[in-house]
């Protein structure tokens, strides 16, 4: 795992690239805990996590919680399909805001079918 840090009068940004699991998530965590407080944004760029395991989901959600006590907010950005998969599922998506990644086949609902004509002429008895 790899991060780059830029911090500007928008907020703290965040690019993270590899893989965040639990040989790295101490490394991880400590990284997001080090920022400053700050009301401004602090967004984390997942688009070039290629695996987020449930370890790297819990140490997001303690970030959360930590810089929203602060009055502060945390955005989780570009998730691939993988990671967004792993953030849907363990419902991190319903408490993290999450943006800027495109959507993909399973975020899009497709239409129900067509509805089945019924033959009202056959007899039940």
């Amino acid at each position: 795992m790899k991060a780059e840090v830029t911090a500007g009068a928008r907020g703290i940004d965040v690019r993270v690239t590899g893989e965040i699991d639990i040989a790295n998530v101490d490394e991880f965590r400590a990284l997001l805990w080090a920022l400053p407080p700050a009301p401004a944004p602090l967004r984390v760029d997942l688009g070039g996590v290629g695996f987020l395991s449930a370890a790297g989901v819990r140490a997001l959600v303690a970030v959360h919680l930590r810089i929203r006590a602060r009055g502060g907010q945390l955005v989780i950005c570009n998730p691939n399909a993988v990671v967004r998969r792993t953030l849907r599922a363990t419902r991190v998506n319903r408490v993290i805001p999450i943006v800027g990644s495109p959507p993909v086949a399973e975020d899009v609902t497709p239409p129900w079918p067509a509805p089945v004509a019924i033959n009202r002429a056959a007899s039940l008895i």
